[in-house]
């Protein structure tokens, strides 16, 4: 049977529901039919070398100006703003280290085009496109070597890069400051060296790259050690004079690893001696140096997985990236291209195999979040497999006549770029600058500022080390104040807390460092905020004001866009699926600090200043406890003497279903205040039936209900 039908007209439709399953199982066992050794020897298939030479430069050109377009004009999340000041002040990062990337950042930070950031961010968009246009040549290359003709192999290579370019992890992770698009990059060619059988001194060379950039290289240690065992043996039966050029090589490799992983064994000591603004860690022995490098800080959030859960939610997030029709077509892929390249380099077959194993026991291991990026050399396996899977579709070059295994296989970049359109927009998101900005601005002159969180850290240090905003601000991350080498910078920055600091890092938690220091600092007058204070923390007084610690760069517009399901910043609807989980609490963060000053305002006896604080965090879309949050806003409205207007906030909490025993308790207060006694009955008796019984308002509701009207 061909893989064009020869008669389209004697078939019947089959349900659409059918249609990728079908085309799959259709066109596999056509394949597999394929002869061992491919179809075309390996010296044929480059025989027209300028267009191999071209394929390479110009898919990275596309696919840059792509992310170009895409990419956040300043800090874009997660660990954005640490490498962007990394890069600008040739900082020392957390551990394990990056100092390639910190190094090329640097590189980039002298383009003339915008924003530091978005310089960096240049960086990250150049490594997403290297890697896609690497899948797109080596595809391109593969589906030659196997039998496919020029046209045939251009269209697996254009599905192949548009299935890895177009998937959430690495569309995102293009458009912002960060490590894992430079990873992959140096994952994709180090691969690709592999598969294609590279001399073994280039491959070490990219390998020593690739580990002083990131540890997940450790993803193609199998892979690379099977394709040496395969391509040194058959020398070890030869004579001692034809096994001594593979010694020099070997020799020369180890030498070119050396030389290319010592950025990361030299970068951080040398640079720490230097006092950089930036410094996340200081290694004080060579026994802490080796830890630093081991990441021996997250040794805690590796684990191996417990039962199941950890390859369910690897599978979940697998699922989620590439879809199940992209993850089949993937690993069908593979299956197909492994047995018609078993006549290539030496262990090129069992490559994809290795090292996507590898990397699912690795992040099925993970206790940390962003598995998805652990995940990003799996992903590009994946759409490896679902490129060579489409070259079934284009295997004579006839693009117009497809098969149906070929239109399933490029159904899968139509629905990523459907699910991920979103991420389109992000060259107008300021979301983090802006909160960093209005953050760093609402606080008194030399404030000291003790942070936490990475999306408060960040930005914050970002402005202040590189675009010189508000240098009077002692700004503190809480952990540095149980390090001991980051202690003795605190203490010069902030002398009056010299005292403080004379006790042991390691004899107070950092809450009870941050508060001591607080209470030390108010003492000497000088100004003092800090990021997610407890409640008894803000009723001490320990931060002068909570407002300065208010997320308010909606000033203008506080409530949630019309239709667009949350704020706006800069006149600009950002789409809500553009976000991650730490952009959603970024944003809920506003409503946190809104509510919690409301909260002390109230307490304290001022409900009429509470009540815009109230509204602001009502407005919030990601606020935790909005039902709380307008309960609590209803009693600072009757304790203005606003009783309408509280008992219409109780009437539209019931309206939308609240399941909050105290609005209802309070609702029925008020209406019993009001003389309304048969409404306030129905109010407690839909409390009594919310809550859990024996508890507190279980109790009071009980009563109520008990009692005559009226009472």
């Amino acid at each position: 049977m061909n893989l064009h039908d020869p008669d389209p007209g004697t078939r019947q439709a089959a349900p659409a529901s059918l249609a990728i399953p079908a085309a799959i199982a259709s066109g596999a066992g056509e394949w597999l039919a394929l002869p061992a050794t491919g179809g075309k020897a390996d010296a044929d298939f480059g025989a027209d070398g300028f267009a191999d030479r071209l394929a390479l430069p110009a898919a990275w050109l596309a696919w840059f100006l792509f992310y170009l377009r895409s990419s956040c004009p300043s800090l874009g999340g997660e660990d954005s703003g640490e490498f962007a000041t990394a890069a600008a002040t040739l900082g020392i990062t957390h551990s394990p280290g990056y100092p390639l990337y910190v190094l090329l950042g640097r590189l980039f930070v002298f383009l003339p085009l915008g924003s530091p950031a978005f310089r960096v961010n240049l960086l990250s968009a150049s490594g997403a496109a290297l890697a896609v246009a690497v899948l797109f040549s080596l595809v391109r290359r593969e589906a030659l070597r196997v039998g496919a003709g020029k046209g045939a192999a251009l269209g697996a290579a254009l599905v192949a890069a548009l299935v890895a370019g177009l998937g959430r992890a690495l569309w995102f992770q293009a458009g912002i400051s960060d490590k894992y698009p430079l990873n992959l990059a140096c994952f994709a060619v180090l691969f690709s060296a592999v598969v294609t059988g590279r001399s073994w001194p280039l491959t070490a060379f990219l390998l020593g790259l690739s580990f002083a950039h990131h540890l997940m290289t450790v993803y193609l240690l199998p892979a690379l050690a099977w394709s040496a065992y395969r391509g040194f043996r058959p020398d070890c039966r030869k004579t001692a004079n034809s096994y001594s050029p593979q010694v020099r090589k070997s020799v020369l490799a180890a030498c070119l690893f050396v030389l290319a992983v010592s950025p990361k064994l030299l970068f951080p000591p040398v640079r720490a001696s230097q006092d950089p603004p930036l410094m996340l860690d200081r290694a004080a022995s060579l026994k802490d140096h080796a830890r630093y490098l081991a990441a021996g800080t997250y040794s805690s959030r590796i684990r191996p997985p417990v039962g199941m859960t950890g390859w369910r939610e690897t599978a979940a997030t697998l699922a989620g990236q590439a879809s199940a029709a992209g993850c089949a077509a993937g690993i069908l892929g593979l299956v197909l291209w492994s047995r018609a390249a078993a006549g290539g380099a030496p262990g090129a077959a069992l490559a994809p195999w290795l090292t996507g194993a590898t990397g699912l026991a690795f992040a099925s291991g993970l206790a940390i979040t962003g598995r998805e990026y652990y995940l990003m050399p799996v992903l590009w396996i994946l759409a490896m497999g679902t490129g060579l899977l489409a070259a079934c579709g284009f295997r004579a070059g006839r693009i117009i006549s497809l098969s149906r295994l070929g239109a399933a296989a490029l159904l899968v970049p139509a629905l990523l770029a459907f699910r991920n359109r979103g991420l389109a927009g992000r060259d107008r998101a300021w979301i983090e600058y802006d909160y960093g900005r209005d953050l760093l601005s609402g606080l008194p002159a030399r404030t000291v500022f003790f942070m936490s969180g990475d999306d408060v850290i960040y930005p914050v240090f970002y402005l202040q080390l590189v675009e010189g905003m508000r240098g009077d601000v002692v700004a503190i991350p809480r952990g540095f104040l149980t390090y001991s080498p980051m202690r003795e910078r605190i203490g010069k920055a902030a002398p009056e807390l010299t005292d403080v600091l004379a006790r042991p890092a390691g004899s107070r938690t950092e809450e009870e460092w941050s508060n001591v220091s607080a209470r030390a600092l108010a003492a000497s007058g000088r100004p003092c905020a800090m990021t997610n204070p407890s409640r008894e923390t803000i009723s001490t007084g320990l931060r002068r004001e909570v407002r300065d610690l208010v997320f308010t760069v909606f000033r203008n517009d506080p409530g949630p866009a019309a239709g667009g399901g949350w704020p706006r910043a800069r006149g600009w609807y950002h789409p809500s699926d553009v976000l991650t989980d730490r952009g959603r609490w970024l944003i809920a963060l506003q409503g946190i600090y809104q509510r919690q000053y409301a909260d002390l305002l109230a307490d304290s006896g001022r409900p009429d200043g509470s009540l815009p604080r109230f509204r602001r965090a009502i407005s919030n879309p990601y606020l935790s406890d909005p039902d709380g949050a307008a309960n609590n806003y209803a009693l600072a409205l009757e304790r203005t003497g606003d009783r309408a207007g509280a008992l219409a906030v109780y009437d539209r909490l019931a309206a939308a279903g609240s399941r909050l025993p105290e609005a209802y308790i309070n609702a029925g207060n008020l209406l019993l205040g009001l003389g309304r006694g048969e409404e306030a009955r129905t109010r407690y008796g839909k409390a009594l039936e919310l809550s859990v019984p024996g508890s507190s308002s279980w109790e009071y509701a009980r009563r109520k209900t008990a009692g005559k009207p009226g009472k």
